[in-house]
């Protein structure tokens, strides 16, 4: 069949949107790779795969104090894999995987949307995406969030293809993704996204017996393969680590939900959770929930939400039935972070775009108001980088300028001309396309100027660097370094050495960290002679200062 004029110009479209989403989406995320770990979370995950490198252990290395890693080894897996060439795990090397994995799967969520909905909707549900702003806090993160994100997340949209295709086949795709899911962090891989896909299937098919018995049938069969993949890196974990193993398995998958862990952290509210998701998907949330307050839709929602979901398309039930279910789901636990509504993300924005390009008429004047705005700061910002690189005098802030540099560099500058000459090349766009575009073009040049330098300044690194602070630890004796009330991820991890718990059986003259809220505590506890040698800031957290101090009996 001969391809027709209309045809040509609408793959046409998807060609040159999918290479600006790519574009845009590098830009929000390999730029950022190097710059300094600045919070406790990240030297954590990468303590794990430098033990790999160093011991060999790719089953469950010791982790910080030896202890058995918190989480599955996929995504450190990846981290050692990026850090083989070079001999060492860094900071760029530690972020490489969740940076490729944002990327790809933003290419991915693209064409999913736009041979569905057209290129103009995959270009909004993109920009949506890729601006939100846990999106892309964790697209250049050393954390397993996005990893597991994009795992669920893609298993989902893939499980949904399949269905697509009347379920001819083997879906090997999402079984892959769904396998990297559970390798990555636990059974929640497995469970949530295929409990989803059966919910699904079972609202499309009726309920009774026979649909409910074939349904979890298919579940099952789907799961197996899963299990087996995931259960060979659970027995070797077992055997290498034996009991404390099973400890730790039971503890992040079973207390963790339960809510009976004895630490609680994250203990949050569900409105803190609600609230999280709709203040990380700023300007968009503001944009769907006044076109959702000013036509009918609200009022159609409220009185037969029925009639509503029936008259919804495919791709629209099951996004907002994936969202609902994700959210639903991490609401259960006593421990809740923002980042673990990630997976849900690409949904929420599949559905904001596609109800926005339907009441666009509705929000015209804000979506203008927005676009100006995103405008605006896309020229300003530039050029405030810029002139301060070339008159850093202006500032008496003594750190800023090399800060800076670093966090601009030649290569960075480049791809914020880049960005923006993607922005300017949409004028002709409709308003929401326009404003997706420009978003993210903000959220680009504010990440790699203004964020990046700030985390230079609060990052551990300049400090644990020091020659001063290098020589505090350095002597002999000191080979094994302790902490005392917290764990000094980041010094490990920049130091290269061990650190262990504080314990009465140091030998004497031992280098111990201590945050310095903890320090008097410490000295009640062990009494001997305590005395100071170097301190440096903890970063993030509350602005601690962590002090290292000799400890003799």
């Amino acid at each position: 069949m001969e391809e027709t004029p209309a045809v040509r110009g609408h793959d046409r479209a998807i060609k040159h949107s999918f290479w600006l989403v790519v574009v845009l989406a590098s830009l929000l995320s390999f730029p950022s790779l190097n710059r300094a770990f600045y919070t406790r979370g990240e030297p954590r995950e990468a303590l794990v795969a430098q033990s790999m490198l160093a011991t060999g252990n790719w089953i469950s290395p010791p982790a910080y104090n030896g202890a058995v890693p918190s989480k599955p080894p996929f995504s450190h897996w990846l981290i050692a894999l990026a850090s083989l060439p070079g001999g060492e795990v860094t900071e760029s090397t530690a972020r490489l995987p969740s940076a490729v994995a944002y990327v790809l799967f933003c290419a991915a969520f693209f064409l999913f949307v736009a041979r569905r909905a057209g290129a103009s909707t995959g270009v909004v549900a993109s920009g949506i995406l890729l601006s939100s702003v846990e999106w892309l806090r964790s697209g250049s993160t050393c954390r397993v969030d996005t990893i597991l994100a994009t795992s669920i997340s893609g298993a989902l949209l893939a499980l949904f293809c399949w269905q697509e295709e009347g379920r001819r086949g083997v879906p090997w795709l999402a079984l892959a993704l769904l396998s990297a899911a559970a390798l990555t962090k636990g059974p929640v891989g497995i469970v949530l996204p295929l409990g989803i896909f059966s919910l699904y299937r079972l609202l499309a098919e009726g309920a009774g017996l026979r649909p409910v018995a074939r349904v979890a049938a298919s579940a099952l069969i789907l799961a197996a393969p899963v299990l087996v993949v995931a259960s060979l890196w659970y027995v070797a974990g077992y055997l290498a680590r034996g009991d404390d193993f099973l400890a730790k398995v039971w503890y992040e998958n079973v207390e963790r939900f339960a809510g009976t862990m004895a630490d609680e952290p994250h203990k949050h509210s569900v409105a803190y959770l609600l609230g999280m998701l709709i203040l990380m998907l700023l300007p968009w949330s503001l944009a769907w929930l006044v076109a959702l307050a000013r036509g009918a839709g609200l009022r159609r929602v409220l009185k037969s939400p029925l009639t509503v979901w029936r008259g919804l398309s495919d791709l629209e039930r099951f996004s907002l039935l994936s969202a609902t279910c994700i959210v639903l789901f991490f609401c259960i636990p006593s421990s809740k972070r923002s980042v673990y509504l990630l997976p849900a993300y690409p949904f929420v924005a599949l559905l904001a775009a596609l109800w926005l390009s339907r009441w666009e008429e509705r929000v015209a004047g804000l979506l203008r108001m927005l676009s100006l705005v995103a405008c605006v700061l896309c020229t300003l910002l530039p050029a405030v980088s810029l002139g301060l690189l070339v008159w850093p005098s202006a500032f008496s802030v003594p750190w800023f300028p090399s800060a800076l540099w670093a966090a601009v560099g030649p290569m960075k500058v480049v791809l914020v001309v880049a960005g923006l000459a993607a922005v300017w090349k949409l004028t002709e766009a409709q308003a929401s396309e326009r404003l997706a575009v420009r978003v993210v073009a903000c959220a680009a040049i504010a990440g790699i100027t203004v964020v990046d330098a700030g985390m230079f300044r609060i990052s551990p690194q300049q400090w644990l660097a020091s020659p001063a602070f290098v020589d505090a630890v350095k002597p002999e004796g000191r080979e094994r370094l302790y902490s005392f009330g917290s764990e000094a991820y980041a010094a490990s991890f920049y130091l290269k050495k061990p650190f262990f718990g504080a314990t009465r059986d140091m030998p004497a003259g031992s280098a111990i960290f201590v945050e310095r809220k903890n320090l008097e505590r410490f000295r009640s506890e062990f009494g001997g002679q305590v005395r100071e040698l170097s301190s440096y800031s903890s970063g993030l957290e509350g602005k601690r200062e962590t002090v290292v101090v000799e400890w003799a009996p």
